[in-house]
C-alpha cells in the first residue's frame, strides 16, 4: 500500500558519522540520481560521504541501531515540499489579494544570473598581496564578510571602492538570465521593493517589464531614512536600497565600519536599525534571494518578532535532504515569523515556478477546474454573406492582410454585419423598445440605457439574449472561414494564435472551433453581475476563472485560437451569468478602463498585430479608444472594410488609429480574402514540395 506523504517525509536513510576520519556514511536501499548524491555531499562539507548499502561493511564500526542523521530521499523530499508550500502559500497569497498586497525584500541571490561576482571571490580578488588575500580567505570561511571588507578597506580604501563600483554599477544583460524570478515580482509587487543588493539589476528588470523606478522613485537607505519610511506609508512604486548602491559610495553599508554605523548596538541603533519597526511591521514581507540564516536582517526581524509576535513574514528558500539541517532552519524561520516556500537544493529555476504559481492564484478566482468537454455533435449550417460589387478593388490591402495573417500578426474584428442575418445596430434596438413597450428615443444605445435605469438590468440582459439567441444564433462564411483557418495555418508552418475580437453577444463561433477540433482560449468581458468589470477565462480543458488582476495575468498557456469578447455575450454553455455592453453607460465605462482593463496575455497579443475589422463601425468609444491606444505602441497597419461614399472619417482613422478604410462590399471582400489566403497556403506547399 502506497504510503502517505507525511509517512514518507518520516523515512529517509539513516547517516552513520565517523568522527575520526571525518567520514559521513549514507545508507541507500535504493538508487538516486547524481544530482541528489552532489547536493547531500555539499551538505555535509566538509565532511566526506560514502554511500553504502545498510548491510554494507563500512559500516561494521558503527551502531546500525542509532543513526546520526537522517538524509531524504528525492521523492521524500519533493513530498515534504509540497506538504509545506500548501499551508504556506495560503496565509501568503491572501497578502498579496489585499489592497496593501506584500512588500518584496530582495538579496544577492537574485543577480547570480547576471555575472556579477560573488562576494567571496570578489573580496579575495580585491587583495593586493598573498598576505592580504590569506587573510581575507580565512575571514570568509567563518562567515565574516563584513571583517573582510574591513580589512581591504584599511588597506587601501580608494582601490577597494572603485572595484566595487566597476564590479556591481555596470547595467546588466538582461538576455544572461531571461528567466529571471524578478518578472514575476514585477506582476506581485504594486508598491515598494526593498534590497540590499548594490547593483542595477532591479531597476533593469522592473524597467523593461513596464515598471521604472526613476528620478525620485531610487531611495538609498542610510542616507536618507525619512524617505523611505514616507514611501513605506504612501505605498508608492519605488526602490529601496537598503546598503545603498555601487555608484554611490557614501550610501554602502558593506564593511564592518559600515555595518556598525548602519546598524549600530543594542542601546545605540544606527539608521537602518531604527527603520526596521517600519520596515517589518508596515505590511507582509516577501524575502527572495536572500538567506535568512545569520544575516542583519535575520537578526533585526527576530528582534521585532519578539516585541510583537503577531507579524508574520514570507519567503522563498532552498530546502535540505539533512533532516536535522531542515529542522533548524524551520525552527529559526519559525522563531522570526517567517512562513516559507521551499524548492529543492540547488534548483533555483523553481523559484520562477513559485512565483508563476503565486501570480497566477493572486490574479484570478477559479470558477471551474478542466473538464472533459463534448464536441457537438452537429452544428449549424454557415449561410454565405452574398458578394455584392465593391466600389473599388480590395486587392492590397487583401494582399497585405493575408501577409500579416501568415505571418502571425494579424487580429480579426468581427461587428454585427458579419451576421447573414445583418441585423443592423438600430434594428437591435428598436426590437429592445417593442420588447418592453418603450418608445425608441433618439440614440439607439439610450434605448437600453433607459430600461437599464427605469426598469432593470436583469431585464435588459433578457431581452438582449433573446433576441441575440433568436435572430443572431446562426453563423455565416466569415464564422466558417475563421474556425477552419488555424487548422490550414499549422499545416503552413504558422504557430502563432489566431486571434478573433468581437463586440457581437452570439455565441455562434465556439462550436464552429469545436467541430473543427480546435482550441479554443475564450475571454469574456463582464459589464454587470457578480464579475463586473472583470473578464473570464475559459481554457480548452474547460477550465474557468475570474481575473481578478489583470497586469498580473500574462504567463498563461494559450493553447489555440483566442476569442475575446469585449462587449460580453451569450456563454454557450450556460454557465456564467448574462452580461452584456448595450447601454450607452457601458461603452463609456469601457472606454474609459482601456488598455489597463484587458488581461496582460491579450495586450501582449493586441500589441504587435494588424486588426482587420469586418463588419463593425468605428464610431463606437471603446474602439476609439483601443485603437488609439496601440497607435502609440507601434506602427502596424491595420484595415476597416466599410461600404460607402464616404464610410468613415478616412484622414483621422488612418493618422490617429494606424486604420486604411476600405471602401468595399463585405461579402466580395470576405470571398477574395479567402480566396487568397488559400492561394498563398497552395503556393507554401508547393515550394516546400521542390
Amino acid at each position: 500500500m502506497r504510503q502517505t506523504s507525511s509517512a514518507r517525509a518520516q523515512a529517509g536513510f539513516p547517516a552513520y558519522i565517523d568522527q575520526p576520519g571525518a567520514v559521513v556514511y549514507v545508507a541507500c536501499d535504493r538508487p538516486e540520481s547524481d544530482e541528489w548524491r552532489t547536493a547531500v555531499r555539499e551538505e555535509f562539507q566538509p565532511l566526506s560521504v560514502v554511500f553504502v548499502g545498510p548491510d554494507d561493511a563500512a559500516l561494521s564500526k558503527r551502531s546500525r541501531k542509532a543513526a546520526d542523521e537522517l538524509v531524504l530521499s528525492e521523492a521524500e523530499l519533493a513530498d515534504w515540499i509540497d506538504d509545506q508550500n500548501r499551508l504556506a502559500s495560503m496565509p501568503l497569497v491572501e497578502s498579496l489579494r489585499s489592497p496593501t498586497g506584500v512588500i518584496p525584500f530582495i538579496g544577492a541571490g537574485t543577480s547570480g544570473g547576471f555575472k556579477y561576482p560573488l562576494w567571496g571571490p570578489f573580496l579575495e580578488g580585491c587583495a593586493a598581496t598573498e598576505e592580504d588575500r590569506a587573510n581575507v580567505a580565512k575571514q570568509i570561511a567563518v562567515g565574516q564578510f563584513e571583517e573582510a571588507a574591513q580589512l581591504l578597506v584599511d588597506r587601501d580604501e580608494e582601490a577597494f571602492y572603485e572595484s566595487v563600483r566597476l564590479a556591481f554599477s555596470r547595467p546588466p544583460r538582461l538576455e544572461a538570465a531571461p528567466d529571471t524570478p524578478l518578472t514575476r515580482l514585477a506582476l506581485l509587487a504594486a508598491g515598494p521593493v526593498i534590497t540590499t543588493n548594490f547593483d542595477p539589476v532591479i531597476e533593469a528588470v522592473f524597467a523593461a517589464s513596464g515598471r521604472p523606478f526613476e528620478g525620485a522613485s531610487l531611495v538609498l537607505g542610510r542616507k536618507d531614512p525619512a524617505r523611505v519610511v514616507q514611501a513605506l506609508q504612501e505605498n508608492r512604486p519605488v526602490l529601496i536600497k537598503l546598503h545603498g548602491d555601487a555608484a554611490h559610495r557614501d550610501s554602502l553599508t558593506f564593511t564592518a565600519v559600515e555595518y556598525e554605523r548602519s546598524y549600530g548596538k543594542t542601546r545605540s541603533p544606527g539608521p537602518i536599525e531604527q527603520l526596521a519597526t517600519v520596515l517589518y511591521t508596515n505590511r507582509p514581507l516577501l524575502f527572495i534571494g536572500c538567506s535568512l540564516e545569520s544575516d542583519r536582517t535575520l537578526q533585526s526581524l527576530k528582534k521585532v518578532h519578539t516585541r510583537n509576535p503577531h507579524l508574520r513574514f514570507h519567503s522563498i528558500l532552498a530546502s535540505s535532504y539533512r533532516k536535522s539541517t531542515r529542522a533548524a532552519r524551520v525552527k529559526s524561520l519559525t522563531g522570526a515569523g517567517i512562513g516559507t516556500l521551499w524548492f529543492r537544493p540547488g534548483r533555483y529555476e523553481e523559484i520562477s515556478t513559485i512565483l508563476d504559481g503565486l501570480v497566477r492564484q493572486m490574479a484570478v478566482d477559479v470558477l471551474s477546474p478542466g473538464r472533459t468537454r463534448e464536441v457537438p455533435h452537429s452544428v449549424a449550417l454557415p449561410e454565405p454573406l452574398y458578394p455584392g460589387r465593391s466600389p473599388v478593388d480590395p486587392s492590397s490591402s487583401i494582399d497585405a492582410a493575408v501577409g500579416a495573417l501568415l505571418q502571425g500578426r494579424l487580429l480579426f474584428f468581427l461587428g454585427a454585419a458579419t451576421h447573414p442575418t445583418r441585423m443592423r445596430g438600430n434594428e437591435f434596438y428598436l426590437e429592445i423598445c417593442r420588447r418592453a413597450s418603450i418608445p425608441p428615443p433618439q440614440g439607439r444605445s439610450d434605448a437600453a440605457q433607459y430600461l437599464a435605469d427605469a426598469v432593470d438590468r436583469e431585464t435588459l440582459s433578457n431581452s438582449v439574449d433573446e433576441i441575440v439567441r433568436k435572430y443572431l444564433s446562426r453563423p455565416s462564411n466569415v464564422h466558417d472561414l475563421l474556425a477552419n483557418l488555424p487548422l490550414a495555418l499549422r499545416r503552413s508552418g504558422v504557430f502563432s494564435p489566431m486571434v478573433v475580437m468581437t463586440t457581437n453577444w452570439d455565441a455562434v463561433l465556439e462550436p464552429l472551433f469545436a467541430a473543427a477540433g480546435e482550441p479554443l482560449d475564450l475571454f469574456v468581458y463582464n459589464h454587470t453581475g457578480p464579475y463586473k468589470g472583470l473578464f473570464l477565462h475559459r481554457s480548452p480543458d474547460g477550465s474557468e476563472v475570474v481575473i481578478r488582476r489583470p497586469e498580473a495575468y500574462t504567463r498563461v498557456e494559450l493553447r489555440g485560437s483566442v476569442l475575446i469578447k469585449m462587449n460580453g455575450g451569450v456563454d454557450d454553455e450556460s454557465r456564467w451569468p448574462k452580461s452584456f455592453a448595450v447601454a450607452t453607460s457601458d461603452f463609456a465605462e469601457l472606454s474609459s478602463r482601456i488598455p489597463l482593463v484587458f488581461p496582460l496575455v491579450l495586450r501582449d497579443l493586441m500589441q504587435p498585430r494588424s486588426f482587420l475589422f469586418w463588419g463593425h463601425g468605428l464610431a463606437e468609444p471603446d474602439v476609439h479608444a483601443l485603437m488609439r491606444h496601440l497607435r502609440k505602441l507601434r506602427s502596424a497597419s491595420s484595415w476597416a472594410v466599410q461600404l460607402g461614399p464616404n464610410p468613415a472619417n478616412i484622414p483621422y482613422w488612418r493618422d490617429v488609429g494606424g486604420v486604411e478604410i476600405v471602401n468595399a462590399e463585405l461579402g466580395d471582400y470576405v470571398q477574395r480574402f479567402g480566396a487568397a489566403v488559400s492561394a498563398r497556403l497552395a503556393s507554401a506547399v508547393q515550394s516546400d514540395v521542390r
